[in-house]
């Protein structure tokens, strides 16, 4: 193994790339009452691996609604 090679995994382990989790995320609700017809703004809040928040790009996100 080169020496730039055990750099890149030494720096891996001690780095590890970070990901969304799921459960770690969170969903923030309005403080006013959803009410059909009218937009309202629900924020998502990502976190990673270690409970930091972490901007994905692109992320979709989907949901559905029953009344």
């Amino acid at each position: 193994m080169s020496v730039s090679c055990s750099l890149v995994y030494i720096h891996s382990w001690l780095q590890p790339d970070r990901a969304v989790n799921p459960n770690a995320s969170e969903l923030l609700l309005p403080t006013d009452p959803v009410i059909t017809g009218i937009s309202s703004i629900f924020t998502v809040n990502t976190r990673d691996q270690d409970g930091k928040l972490v901007h994905v790009d692109g992320m979709k996100v989907s949901s559905s609604v029953g009344f």
